[in-house]
Formats: C-alpha cells, structure tokens, sequence
C-alpha cells in the first residue's frame, strides 16, 4: 500500500507521482508469482516493472545468482525478468544495508549483461540544495557500486499510506524511492508517446543531476 500511493496515489491529502498511471498488482512471496506478474506486464506492454522488496543475504556473485534461481520455477522468474527487461524496464530498490558492494537483484545486469537496457537500480538518497541545484546527498540506502552504469537516486522519504486505513505517516527506505521513478518513466510515457521503454530510460538516467560530485 505504502510504494502504490508513492508511485500512483490520488486522494484529497496525497498526490503520487504519476497518479494518472495504469497498475498491475502482484506478489513477491514465490519465483511463480514473480515469473507469471512479469510475463503479464510483458503481455501488456507495461514501461516499469517496480521492486521494493529484496533476496536478504544474497550477494552479487555467481553462487548468489545459482542460489536464487535454481530449479524449474527459479529459472521461469529469470525468464520473466530477461522478457521484461527486453521491452520494458525493471526497477529494484537497492539494499538498506549500508553495504559496500550492489547486492544481486540491484546488481543484476553485472551478472547478466544483456538485462542491462531495461533495468534501473533505485538508491535512497536525501539531498541538500541551493536553490533549484542539488549540491550533495546524504545516502540513506547502499550506494550503487557494481550498478552504478544504471542507478538513479531518489528521496525515499515519503508521508505515505501505513495500510491501518487511511492513515499517513513518515517513512523512508530505497522501497519508497523506486516507485519515484516507475512513476517518472510512467510519465515519461505519457509525455512521449512514440518512444520505447529503453529510450525512455536512457533520457531519464541523462537528465539526473550529477554535477555535485566527481565520479
């Protein structure tokens, strides 16, 4: 409830940031609920598939990645992702772990390459400004590491949806950050209409602000 009103809410007291945007609902709890949302998207030709949930203690390495997908439902879930990602874009929050390495899912494209295009890694990150103009970031949520090449950080902290009713409350984590920027590439969409999924990708990780610090 807490990333659906960030990505999509619409309400007297509370404006998400695409609230206009189409939704399909899934779960995370096994590899065939993952595997059957990610083929539906597909199927109906949907921009952003949203993650704010993560493997804990899987790391990114070979081991990890034999370790998640194994056997005949593991292995449809990454089918899903690979037929996703070939039209659309994947967006993973990243670890709140404070880690020093990108963790499997965030990281995925490290392992498999060819995901790359239609993926995005979701950072959580607060920002100071002067102005209009972002003069630093104050992470908290992993850095990008080994996904720096499609990360984007966001201000995961939100007024959002608690699920006790109607209630809103003050909240933060990478969870509240990625359906930031499923909802930027819903409205990149909406705004441009005759563009791909991945071209819309490429516009918003080009037009981030990255001026305040030295790769």
């Amino acid at each position: 409830t807490s990333v659906a009103s960030v990505a999509i809410g619409n309400s007297a007291n509370f404006v998400g940031t695409a609230p206009g945007a189409d939704v399909i609902f899934g779960t995370y709890q096994t590899d065939t609920d993952l595997a059957n949302l990610g083929f539906q998207a597909a199927a109906q030709n949907a921009v952003a598939w949203n993650n704010s949930w993560g493997y804990t203690g899987l790391r990114l390495n070979l081991a990890d990645f034999n370790l998640a997908f194994s056997g005949l439902s593991g292995q449809n879930y990454l089918s899903s992702l690979e037929t996703f990602a070939g039209q659309g874009v994947v967006v993973f929050a990243a670890s709140n772990d404070s880690l020093r390495n990108a963790t499997l899912m965030e990281g995925l494209p490290f392992l498999r390459p060819d995901l790359e295009a239609g993926w995005i890694a979701a950072v959580n990150g607060v920002p100071t400004m002067s102005g209009n103009t972002v003069t630093g970031v104050h992470l908290l949520s992993n850095a990008c590491w080994q996904a720096a090449r499609w990360c984007l950080i966001a201000d995961g902290t939100w007024n959002a949806a608690t699920g006790s009713g109607s209630a809103y409350a003050p909240t933060t984590g990478s969870s509240f950050a990625a359906p930031q920027i499923s909802g930027a590439l819903a409205l990149l969409a909406q705004a441009f209409p005759s563009l791909s999924a991945h071209q819309l990708r490429v516009r918003l990780l080009a037009s981030a602000e990255d001026d305040f610090f030295t790769p």
